[in-house]
């Protein structure tokens, strides 16, 4: 258990490769925190709420969002572990940078990035960052 929460916690510190050293061992070179797209052939980043191998853990309570960062202040029935605390009153009207659509669990499409996927991209796939637009360094390559 120890040495998987370390892995995990090296991963995310890895955030602007989605492969790279120590990582070889996991499907396709992909870090945990991190999924294989078959369409798009490479890594992505999990949904929020999701983590670990190929995504395959969602949070635990209280955490939710992107890497488990966030920590709900409700009780666990109400807690969606990608967007936090639900409320029967309210309703989210923006999710976060690079994340659309009911709940915030779909992905910018490239060449559209950032807050309501209104930025666009004006550089190749390889270097463009669905939450934060183009990047200096392509991804896979650490």
């Amino acid at each position: 258990m120890f040495q998987l929460v370390i892995q995990i916690l090296a991963c995310m510190f890895m955030t602007r490769y989605t492969m790279g050293p120590g990582c070889e061992r996991f499907y396709k070179g992909c870090c945990q925190g991190f999924f294989w797209n078959s369409k798009t052939q490479k890594c992505e980043r999990c949904m929020p709420g999701y983590t670990g191998v190929n995504c395959s853990s969602s949070c635990p309570y209280p955490y939710y969002g992107v890497d488990c960062q966030r920590s709900c202040k409700c009780s666990r029935n109400m807690c969606d572990v990608s967007t936090g605390c639900n409320s029967l009153t309210t309703v989210q009207t923006e999710c976060i940078s690079g994340y659309i659509g009911e709940k915030c669990r779909g992905k910018c499409a490239y060449p559209y990035y950032g807050v309501d996927c209104q930025g666009q991209c004006d550089c190749d796939e390889k270097r463009c960052d669905f939450s934060t637009g183009c990047t200096d360094l392509i991804k896979g390559i650490a």
